[in-house]
């Protein structure tokens, strides 16, 4: 993934209990619209202090929903504030043309 990629939350996120409001079986009262985003920038860094003590690349990303996740930890940001609003690659997934069909 580079710099100006389309991006969204992958299945790994979504099964992340700090990002379960966009998941899609989250209850309609909470669910929150499928966010999308385009990458703003690439660094090398780790994130958070559980596993395994490697260097990753980490993405941030801005969204197009007003509402979409400030990282990896949700909304809520608690976790690791150096690395506050970044994800993994594991995180997104690249969003694709839907195809239409030619009537």
């Amino acid at each position: 993934m580079k710099v100006g990629d389309l991006v969204t939350l992958s299945a790994s996120a979504l099964n992340r209990d700090t990002l379960f409001n966009w998941r899609p079986d989250c209850p309609e009262i909470i669910r929150k619209p499928k966010p999308l985003g385009i990458i703003i920038e690439v660094s090398c860094g780790r994130i958070g202090w559980v596993g395994k003590n490697v260097d990753r690349a980490v993405y941030k990303i801005k969204w197009m929903n007003p509402d979409g996740p400030k990282g990896r930890e949700g909304n809520h940001g608690y976790l690791n504030v150096q690395y506050k609003g970044l994800f993994y690659r594991r995180d997104l997934k690249y969003v694709s043309r839907r195809k239409v069909k030619k009537a």
